[in-house]
């Protein structure tokens, strides 16, 4: 009969094994003394390193990540500007069309007067020696001309310089009672000449051609200068035998409340 016996090779290597981990474990000890650990330093300094490193390595893909991000945000920042350039170029070339239009405009009205510089005066009273037809204002320290336009708006004329002081300006209203003032009614396709007379605080009164086109809130501009304007039809009145029709015209301004007006200067 066979019995099993104990496999003493195999302990033996278990022995070996221990044995030599320990004397390694020993003489890295012994090293790490008399090296005053340096030993040991150098195996956290790896460690640190080696770990360092990995989490370089997994900070690789966010960074990858990141630029990506940046770089689609440039993308579309890009297209948003382009995008803003073609509609600023559309915007200038229809100014563009806009000022031929305007020159062909006043060119085939006549308008032969440029624009001017303007400054702004107090109104320091109405009325004067002519009740609805002058105000006096302050004066600017730019010198205007006799018969320079005075504005109530940007855009609305109400009257001219007619006298300068040392103090003061005196400014003629276009609707002082019985002045006459040539403007244009644009109405249509042709404007309608007309010639305003004034009737006091900024109403005037016109006759016209009934045939003429010409409706409630048409625009009433200076005759010379077809961006400047007067004011806008308020009445329209014909009777049925008469051959012109009366046309009323009203300033935006109002004359009672304004506190200062432009005038313009050289």
């Amino acid at each position: 009969m066979n019995f099993h016996q104990p496999n003493k090779g195999r302990g033996t290597h278990v022995l070996q094994l221990l044995i030599g981990v320990g004397s390694t474990v020993g003489v890295l000890f012994v090293l790490n003394y008399f090296l005053a650990g340096q030993l040991s330093g150098f195996a956290q300094y790896s460690v640190q390193t080696l770990a360092t490193a990995v989490q370089s390595v997994d900070g690789v893909p966010r960074t990858i990540q990141h630029a990506l991000t940046q770089k689609e945000q440039l993308v579309l920042e890009r297209d948003e500007l382009q995008a803003r350039v073609y509609e600023l170029e559309i915007f200038a070339l229809r100014n563009m069309a806009l000022r031929e239009e305007n020159s062909a405009l006043r060119a085939l009205l006549g308008d032969t007067l440029g624009e001017a510089e303007r400054v702004v005066v107090s109104i320091l009273s109405r009325g004067g020696v002519t009740p609805y037809g002058t105000l006096t204002t302050s004066r600017p320290s730019r010198t205007p001309q006799i018969e320079a336009r005075v504005y109530g708006t940007a855009h609305v004329v109400v009257g001219t310089v007619s006298h300068v002081f040392d103090t003061h300006l005196q400014v003629t209203l276009l609707s002082q009672p019985q002045r006459k003032t040539e403007s244009f009614i644009l109405s249509g396709e042709t404007p309608t000449p007309a010639t305003l007379i004034g009737r006091g605080n900024g109403n005037f009164v016109t006759h016209v051609s009934r045939d003429a086109e010409i409706a409630l809130g048409d625009t009433v501009v200076l005759a010379n200068s077809v961006t400047t304007v007067i004011g806008y039809v308020g009445d329209i009145a014909v009777a049925p035998t008469d051959a012109q029709m009366t046309v009323r015209v009203r300033t935006p301004v109002n004359l009672e409340t304004v506190h200062a007006v432009s005038v313009e200067t050289l």
